[in-house]
């Protein structure tokens, strides 16, 4: 029989320190020590770590199996037995279906908020939309998806449109909000711009400004703001006296990168929203789930009525990207390798069967070839403006921020080639990534900047400013907690888009399964290198 040493040393490379210390407490609570219990709770950690908020068990056993161990899998069906018999103070059961308490709340007020939501009328109409759709469908400017989307939504206070990259969401929401201001110019009509990260924000509202560039005084009308933003300050511009603990102050608010958002945030966000008031939601149910547990976004996709699938990709450039993507999405391994060894846009190396030495060679090469290219686009540069922008344009990608092939080493390590490439100026320019929200300086996490010294001799950060489209600048001292950005991890690149992308994807890159795949291959806007071998892109395309 198997000790539950011998099971932990199996799943040392799946588990956490966390997830042991979350298993130990949720089995101390009882008192007992019962190794089904602890596996049951260990799977939960592990699930909830992982944005699944619930285990479920059915007649094929545990789902999500998340442990490639058949007796292991055995041993925790028991344990959901077992703690049936019980009760848990931190645990609830509903439908065969075991919850973390805290999850089973926000998912309840998550359900609450969106039928308030759903169930109240908008507090302004929009005049003869039939006519305004008949208008749009003449100028051939949007597909049938997309001129269905504008019509259901501009009906409904809560409506959500989702869709591959390519899909057109934020070309859909630009007509969306066209019509949208066409018949508000003369009423007090408040809209808000937000996404879980400072980057999305940023990039919805260029992409949104550029769609609807007739609207010379849309600034006049929209705040940009992170969701965190929205949260922390619970007020827009237009009315300062608002407080912390009452509803948005907002007619219309359009939320991007939706499927980041993990279920604390939405029931927060959900809740804050008025009756009367239009939510909408843009997003990628097939992208990463969020950080922080709660993969919720599928909640908002559950009716039709409510909901606008997007499927046909209307980008001539980085089709094949795209076409790659839809590869990983419906689990074609047979065309996702043959996307790799067609045309310039896609490149695998692939170090299947390789020695440790030649592996190594390779990787390095790969690598530094990589860096050459950014440098030799840097040197071109006249500011650090200038150099920020460039640098933005490749970007590494990697699962795992420790390891040799993790963000923190390979930061380093390109940090350390460029010094060789780049002239004595820019030797001290390195970008960043913000990890910790600060509201006061106006930065978030997960927003990227570049940290040089100015001609004072003092080191400063510039970071995009999304309303003027310029820059603005933060002293380094004042930002309290980021980290080098060369590499990014795949979870830390969501919301931005890169023209080059190098993806560093290790064998132990499986456990993600292919929505970390999938979400790397997204983030690249024109080239995508990845170095791997060809059983792990098979088997993590395979796992779900």
């Amino acid at each position: 029989m198997t000790t539950r040493k011998e099971y932990l040393l199996q799943l040392e490379d799946q588990i956490e320190p966390f997830d042991l210390f979350f298993a130990s407490n949720l089995e101390n609570q009882l008192q007992i020590q019962n190794d089904s219990l602890f596996f049951l709770f260990l799977h939960l950690a592990f699930a909830y770590r992982n944005g699944v908020v619930f285990i479920e068990q059915s007649e094929d056993g545990i789902f999500p199996v998340l442990f490639k161990n058949d007796d292991l899998n055995a041993l925790i069906s028991e344990g959901f037995l077992e703690l049936q018999k019980c009760s848990h103070p931190f645990c609830v059961f509903e439908e065969n279906r075991l919850y973390l308490q805290k999850a089973h709340a926000d998912l309840k007020a998550i359900e609450f908020h969106e039928k308030r939501l759903r169930a109240s009328l908008p507090s302004h109409t929009f005049g003869n939309i039939e006519q305004k759709i008949e208008d749009l469908e003449q100028k051939n400017q949007l597909l049938p998806e997309q001129l269905l989307a504008i019509k259901k939504g501009l009906t409904k206070t809560l409506f959500a449109i989702s869709g591959g990259p390519g899909t057109g969401k934020t070309h859909t929401a630009g007509f969306f909000l066209s019509i949208v201001l066409e018949n508000i110019k003369e009423q007090n009509f408040r809209i808000a711009l937000t996404a879980p990260t400072g980057k999305a924000v940023h990039n919805l509202f260029k992409s949104l400004k550029r769609a609807i560039s007739n609207f010379v005084s849309f600034d006049d009308y929209v705040d940009v703001k992170t969701i965190h933003g929205l949260l922390e300050k619970g007020f827009s511009r237009f009315h300062k006296k608002v407080t912390r603990s009452q509803y948005f102050d907002y007619d219309l608010i359009v939320v991007d990168e939706s499927s980041m958002i993990d279920a604390h945030m939405l029931q927060e966000f959900l809740s804050k929203v008025p009756n009367g008031a239009r939510v909408l939601f843009l997003g990628d149910p097939h992208q990463l789930p969020p950080v922080e547990p709660g993969d919720v976004f599928h909640l908002l996709l559950n009716d039709e009525n409510f909901h606008q699938k997007l499927t046909k990709c209307m980008r001539f450039d980085g089709r094949g990207l795209i076409t790659l993507s839809q590869s990983v999405c419906t689990k074609d391994v047979q065309g996702v390798f043959s996307h790799f060894f067609q045309g310039d846009s896609i490149h695998f190396y692939d170090f299947e069967g390789f020695e440790y030495e030649e592996r190594k060679k390779m990787i390095v090469d790969k690598i530094d070839d990589f860096i050459f290219r950014l440098g030799e686009a840097l040197i071109k540069t006249d500011s650090p403006e200038e150099f920020f922008t460039v640098s933005q344009r490749f970007k590494f990608l990697a699962p795992f921020r420790h390891g040799t092939l993790g963000c923190n080493n390979i930061n380093e390590y390109t940090m350390q080639k460029l010094q060789d490439i780049l002239p004595k100026k820019y030797r001290t320019f390195m970008p960043i990534l913000v990890t910790k929200n600060d509201f006061e300086l106006g930065i978030t996490n997960g927003e990227v900047g570049l940290c040089y010294v100015n001609d004072e001799k003092r080191k400063e950060v510039l970071f995009e400013d999304a309303k003027s489209s310029g820059f603005r600048q933060i002293p380094l001292s004042l930002i309290s907690e980021y980290e080098e950005a060369y590499c990014l991890s795949v979870h830390k690149s969501q919301g931005s888009e890169f023209e080059n992308v190098f993806l560093l994807f290790p064998e132990e890159s499986i456990a993600f399964g292919s929505r970390m795949l999938y979400t790397a291959i997204t983030r690249a806007k024109k080239k995508l290198e990845i170095i791997s071998s060809a059983t792990t892109i098979k088997n993590t395309i395979e796992r779900t």
